[in-house]
């Protein structure tokens, strides 16, 4: 998918020290390994790993899931992955996000399904959002026609994680606690000028 943004993968670059400046959880980092080695094979995960010195880390001795690691590690690993194998197709960083919340909700956030629905689960999602990733807090807000809208303050994120990683997130996540006929809307983006990132959930 093409873009106008001065960056088709990290968007405004006046941004980028402070997207690479974040903090994100080692199991957001070794979600590249299983990832990558699942969909695309050991082969193209050693090659992207010979590549680029992060991905080479995160092979050689992954992170614990809880440890704090660089978000700018993280971006350096994630263009790898989505100028190779994903052949610059962003499309492919929302059906990753997705993949995210299927491998790690059911496991590490049980108590929230246990007792929740898709809105109890979005109103509440800045609590599994700071899990994951520091300095960047998010807030699901009601919206008048039943649906939620998530905003995210704090630290930016690059384009292909907010325009794409994010809301195959959340589509997962709400397809998990139970919601149909999913659509997620990134309807504000701080690349495109918006003060804060911003999407809008509805479901059946």
């Amino acid at each position: 998918m093409k873009t106008s943004l001065p960056d088709p993968v990290l968007g405004d670059l006046t941004r980028l020290d402070e997207m690479r400046s974040g903090g994100v959880k080692g199991n957001l980092m070794t979600s590249r390994i299983w990832y990558v080695r699942d969909r695309f094979g050991e082969k193209e995960l050693q090659r992207i790993a010979a590549a680029v010195p992060a991905a080479r880390a995160i092979v050689e001795k992954p992170p614990l899931p809880f440890v704090w690691c660089s978000f700018g590690d993280m971006i350096d690993v994630d263009r790898a992955i989505l100028e190779g194998p994903m052949g610059g197709d962003l499309d492919k960083m929302r059906e990753f996000g997705g993949a995210i919340a299927k491998h790690d909700l059911p496991t590490l956030y049980k108590v929230l399904f246990k007792v929740g629905t898709p809105r109890f689960l979005m109103k509440r999602v800045g609590i599994v959002a700071a899990t994951y990733i520091r300095d960047s807090p998010m807030k699901g807000e009601d919206l008048s026609d039943g649906g939620v809208r998530v905003v995210q303050t704090g630290k930016t994120f690059p384009y292909y994680f907010c325009g794409f990683g994010v809301c195959g997130w959340f589509e997962a996540a709400i397809e998990l606690s139970g919601g149909k006929n999913i659509r997620v809307v990134h309807g504000a983006c701080r690349h495109r000028g918006a003060e804060n990132c911003a999407w809008d959930a509805h479901w059946g």
